[in-house]
């Protein structure tokens, strides 16, 4: 898992480096307009959101959390309960939408 983690950072910091060499070589007018492309493509993936803040913000928590146990069963420690079922407890009546988390 930790050499995933390395060779993953490895091919972000190879990326980034090459991206940078790219907007180095070519005139501002280029890369800036696909700049302004992959940003305005950002604001429309965020305005379309399904989820609202504070839905996603309890579905990455939860998932968090999911995670922080699941890491903890492999090195055979037990975590305390403390918000084991704060997911379910926030979402209230709303049929549970941090449920979502578990696939993510």
């Amino acid at each position: 898992m930790e050499l995933d983690r390395e060779r993953r950072l490895r091919e972000r910091l190879e990326f980034v480096r090459f991206y940078a060499r790219w907007v180095k070589s070519v005139p501002n007018e280029v890369w800036s307009k696909q700049q302004a492309v992959l940003i305005e493509s950002f604001l429309d993936s965020a305005r379309n959101f399904a989820l609202g803040p504070d839905e996603y913000l309890r579905m990455v928590s939860f998932r968090e959390r999911r995670v922080a146990e699941a890491e903890a069963r492999l090195k055979g420690v037990r975590l305390p309960e403390e918000s084991a079922n704060e997911c379910s407890r926030s979402s209230g009546s709303q049929g549970g939408s941090c449920g979502a988390g578990q696939a993510a």
